[in-house]
């Protein structure tokens, strides 16, 4: 299944709805200039919708290192929301999952980044 990625934008918050499968070549590409656009655009705070997401490789995790890391360097952040199974269980065994902040709903999200 390809990747596709919806965007919902409110102020400096970008919310990505990530579909498919997160995995080395196109896909990983695809997620990574998606998230290099919203902070070119000045939208430092990137919420990633995850529960849609069946598989997530190496390189996948790869990417949303590098994203998180992006954002960091220009003072926001990116957390994730709803991650699927996938995720979760591909993300307790590298220990990354305990690096991103998790919400249960956009609106959490959202919230949370109002706040900050």
């Amino acid at each position: 299944m390809a990747l596709s990625i919806d965007k919902t934008v409110d102020g400096k918050i970008a919310v990505l709805e990530v579909h498919g499968r997160i995995v080395l070549g196109e896909e990983s590409s695809r997620l990574r200039a998606a998230v290099l656009d919203e902070l070119a655009n000045q939208r430092s705070k990137i919420a990633l919708v995850l529960e849609d997401v069946a598989q997530i490789d190496s390189s996948g995790w790869g990417t949303l290192v590098s994203a998180y890391t992006a954002a960091a360097n220009v003072g926001g952040e990116l957390v994730l929301i709803k991650p699927s199974r996938s995720i979760v269980e591909s993300g307790t065994v590298n220990r990354l999952i305990g690096v991103y902040k998790a919400f249960d709903s956009i609106d959490e999200a959202v919230a949370y980044f109002k706040q900050t």
